[in-house]
């Protein structure tokens, strides 16, 4: 552990550097670990000096961490020149960043892990039955996928605005955790609505607080409904989740939260024997009345007037898969309760199987996705071609390390024939200056003709990869290039004294030296990509610009590092 405190009078906190070789320990074992040890420490002092030391310790450890952040980013250049070689893959580069550092940290333990899964599922006995050897793990698959596409419905609908309305008090609706079924009336509405429901007190919470956490799928229309004994209720809070259906039943209840007031009573210790109030035991009458045949569930789709078409698909999904869980023969087979379980239980295990190849295997890279997407621009700009093999035009990118792609394009389109080294070292600070607010440069129509040449490549490069990258921006790509300093390079390169081109502009000085000096480097990049191409006349252009950028207090030696 190392660490330094804040700078009197300027920081307001101090910062500790941690070096976990194991897993990262939670932060209130952190905040233990160091409250210790600097209490030991000043346990010589007196017991008033520990008081305050343990009250400024308790509050300076209140703060949280801060999570180290990858910054590792794909870069066509850097794909480019990974494809050239052969003995190392992108993905091996990629399983090395510290972007998949939590999830490959456990590498060993999932190797051992998935070599003991392929032991115990090369272990499982085949179903001896007539009906459910045939198809009844496809009849668990689309049982799951029913069960979750309906869950994932309801968390939305139950949240509808038209379904608020619905759920006002006295609606009846049922609900549902792992096999059991209730039938239950809003009492009233909130995000978690209070709502009346079987006195299977205990057994009930138990599931809704084990469901919370586990998703157990269970065959269809296998519920066991709950009825309402005489006097059994019970109020309580009950998550969307759990809401199974809502009903076109409604039952009467003139003040719903009379009711919620006298269970919240009875729950005092002082007043548990008090019996419930004649509205409490005429709600409770007028459920128990009801039971899971006679009541209808409400269309979400006609009766809250859903509109979404992903929504409206989804829902009739929803129908056909529930009209294909009556078509499977496994259902026919009078043990298919206890062989539904057994069929659980090893399609569990084989999932958790699967999950443990893809968390080992490329495909579970979080970058994996972007470099894809990357090398189908790549492929689509002649970069490279079917097979990954570099193709010139991705030679010549490798050898540029900024915005490879528009300085490539701007190459092989001859937008620098014809164009003096002065000009070329102008439009070029497009590339290298980042700042996004400064004053519009006077320029030539010359190099106003350029800036908008550049503007339509970078326009042209941008719709292609919108194509293929997820959530890219055709104008967030384009604004990249700022065209702020055309106007100060130009005449820098002109000879132009620095003290005379700073009046152009109103960016501060030390970004027009590291601007300049960054154009530099790229110019020299595009000299090396000239000679990779044949094409000595852009080179010499390359060489020129350089030299005239070069001089003077821009590139004077540093009395830091001279």
């Amino acid at each position: 552990m190392a660490g330094r405190a804040g700078r009197r009078g300027l920081d307001t906190t101090g910062t500790v550097i941690i070096l976990c070789k194991g897993d990262v320990p939670e932060l209130s074992d952190l905040s233990r670990m160091m409250l210790v040890r600097f209490l030991s420490f000043h346990f010589l002092f007196s017991s008033f000096v520990s008081f305050l030391c343990f009250t400024f310790i308790t509050d300076v450890f209140a703060g949280k961490l801060t999570v180290l952040e990858s910054r590792f980013r794909l870069t066509y250049s850097m794909i480019l020149n990974l494809l050239r070689v052969e003995k190392l893959r992108m993905q091996d580069m990629l399983k090395r960043s510290f972007s998949e550092f939590s999830s490959r940290k456990d590498e060993g333990k999932d190797r051992d892990l998935l070599h003991d899964l392929r032991k115990r599922v090369n272990n499982l006995q085949e179903l001896d039955c007539f009906y459910c050897s045939k198809d009844i793990e496809s009849y668990y698959k689309t049982c799951k996928a029913y069960q979750q596409l309906r869950r994932t419905l309801h968390a939305g609908v139950v949240t509808h605005p038209q379904c608020v309305k619905y759920l006002a008090a006295g609606r009846v609706i049922l609900l549902q955790a792992f096999d059991v079924q209730a039938i239950a009336v809003t009492l009233t509405t909130n995000n978690r609505s209070p709502l009346l429901t079987d006195r299977t007190v205990t057994w009930w919470k138990d599931s809704i607080k084990k469901s919370a956490t586990q998703e157990e799928i269970t065959p269809h229309n296998s519920a066991q409904p709950l009825t309402f004994m005489a006097g059994q209720h019970i109020v309580l809070e009950v998550d969307p989740a759990h809401i199974f259906a809502i009903t076109t039943q409604t039952v009467k209840i003139p003040v719903p939260e009379k009711i919620v007031d006298n269970f919240d009573r009875r729950q005092i210790p002082r007043f548990k024997d008090d019996p419930p109030s004649q509205a409490t035991l005429e709600l409770v009458s007028s459920l128990s009345s009801l039971s899971m045949e006679v009541l209808t569930e409400l269309n979400p789709v006609a009766e809250f007037h859903l509109r979404d078409i992903d929504t409206v698909d989804d829902y009739s999904s929803l129908s056909s898969l529930r009209q294909s869980l009556d078509s499977f023969n496994s259902t026919k087979c009078s043990n298919f309760a206890e062989h539904f379980k057994v069929v659980s239980a090893d399609m569990a295990l084989k999932e958790e199987l699967e999950s443990v190849k893809f968390k080992l295997s490329d495909a579970s890279l979080t970058l994996l996705p972007e470099y894809k997407e990357r090398l189908r621009v790549l492929h689509e700009l002649n970069y490279t071609d079917g097979a990954g093999i570099v193709r010139l035009k991705g030679k010549v990118a490798c050898e540029i390390k900024q915005q490879e792609l528009l300085v490539t394009e701007l190459i092989f389109q001859n937008v620098m024939e014809g164009r003096h080294y002065t000009e070329i070292a102008a439009l070029l600070s497009c590339v290298v200056f980042e700042q996004k607010n400064c004053s519009k440069p006077n320029l030539s129509s010359s190099l106003q003709k350029g800036v908008e040449t550049i503007t339509s490549v970078a326009r042209e490069l941008g719709e292609v990869q919108k194509k293929y990258v997820k959530d890219f921006v055709v104008e967030d790509y384009v604004s990249e290039f700022k065209f702020g300093l055309v106007e100060v390079v130009y005449e820098w390169a002109r000879g132009t004294p620095f003290n005379e081109i700073i009046e152009l502009t109103d960016v501060q000085e030390g970004i027009i030296i590291r601007c300049i000096q960054r154009l530099d480097e790229l110019l020299r990049d595009v000299k090396d990509a000239a000679r990779v191409i044949g094409n000595p006349i852009i080179g010499r252009k390359m060489e020129d610009a350089s030299t005239s950028i070069k001089r003077d207090i821009v590139f004077a030696a540093s009395l830091y590092t001279s």
